[in-house]
């Protein structure tokens, strides 16, 4: 009953109103909370709740080798639910509490600061960007990895977030003169659920750099006949014009890599090795990566591929010498200039 009240304030609450999804996270938190006082303590009554109680939780939680930022919001659900036994009348010394319930800032800054994504070297990175302008160009390959190619591009000038590249849509590359009118610059519109307040995303933009404007364009052509087929605006889709989904992204983006393995990763400096990582070739990649390659895909091979987030940790560290922190954020469509320092390696 006091779980459901804590629900329905949220739901409800005019001021304070939060998403669906919050209110769901918030409620499976102390759900488990509720139902470990329910099967593990055999606990009825909330009277009998103690600080070593509760010191057993968080170690149990602990041992399921969560991070120190998850571990601070489950115990933030566990105190409000404490909270709300309080506020029931229930004789409970809410102070005994908020040191078992709390995780330093310093603790889970540290933590952050040492599983940040790694940035691109740049060798690498610009000989990804080599490699998949010549592959937009190949007609050799097929639809799907030339089309790959060109987001690999747009993602490499952009910074864009996975979802968002996945749904860019046509007809969104915008000229802007320039210079007293004699030069033009381009900006690429897209569509985000970040930075918004809003459930239903926004509309944002970023500049287009040249090399982007080429990829936009060519996948434009190539994706012609498929959003015909499909009947829609988007960029991203396969021969039935439905947009691909996210596994199927990851794997024709590990595709992409495979086919250029000897060109990216060949004599890797252990410094490039730490920021590279190692991947299985499963069942669904062998698929996806098809027979047009180098060399046949074998079974449970180790490949070296990159994480499309990496990007944008890239383009932010190559930004970050040549043009303001304001600049640098807005092109990356940051709330605030803490979010874009952040990405700083």
């Amino acid at each position: 009953m006091l779980l459901k009240k804590i629900i329905l304030r949220d739901l409800f609450n005019q001021r304070k109103r939060k998403r669906n999804k919050t209110v769901y996270q918030t409620y499976q938190y102390i759900k488990r909370f509720v139902l470990y006082l329910q099967n593990e303590k055999y606990m009825f009554d909330l009277r009998y709740i103690t600080p070593e109680i509760i010191k057993e939780y968080v170690e149990k939680i602990k041992r399921n080798d969560i991070t120190k930022n998850y571990l601070f919001s489950v115990l933030k659900k566990v105190e409000r639910f404490l909270h709300e036994v309080h506020i029931a009348g229930y004789d409970i010394d809410l102070s005994e509490y908020q040191k078992i319930l709390s995780v330093s800032y310093a603790e889970r800054k540290a933590e952050a600061e040492a599983n940040k994504i790694p940035n691109i070297p740049k060798r690498i990175f610009n000989q990804v960007i080599r490699c998949a302008l010549s592959d937009i160009e190949d007609e050799s390959l097929r639809l799907q990895d030339r089309m790959i190619a060109c987001l690999i591009v747009i993602l490499s000038h952009t910074g864009m977030r996975k979802g968002e590249l996945q749904r860019l849509e046509a007809d969104k590359l915008r000229d802007i003169t320039i210079l007293n009118k004699k030069e033009k610059a381009y900006i690429l519109e897209f569509f985000t659920y970040k930075t918004t307040s809003t459930k239903d995303g926004r509309w944002t933009k970023s500049i287009a750099f040249p090399e982007t404007v080429i990829a936009y364009q060519k996948l434009e052509e190539l994706s012609q006949e498929r959003r015909k087929i499909g009947n829609t605006t988007f960029l991203f889709l396969n021969k039935f014009g439905k947009r691909y989904s996210k596994s199927s992204f990851d794997y024709l983006f590990d595709g992409f890599f495979y086919r250029h393995q000897n060109e990216l990763f060949s004599s890797l400096s252990d410094y490039e090795k730490a920021q590279v990582h190692e991947t299985k070739v499963g069942s669904f990649l062998m698929t996806s990566i098809g027979l047009n390659t180098p060399k046949t895909p074998i079974k449970g091979e180790t490949i070296i591929t990159l994480n499309p987030h990496q990007f944008r940790v890239a383009v932010a560290n190559i930004l970050k010498n040549k043009v303001n922190l304001q600049w640098i954020r807005e092109h990356m469509n940051h709330l605030d200039e803490e979010m874009t320092k952040h990405y700083f390696r």
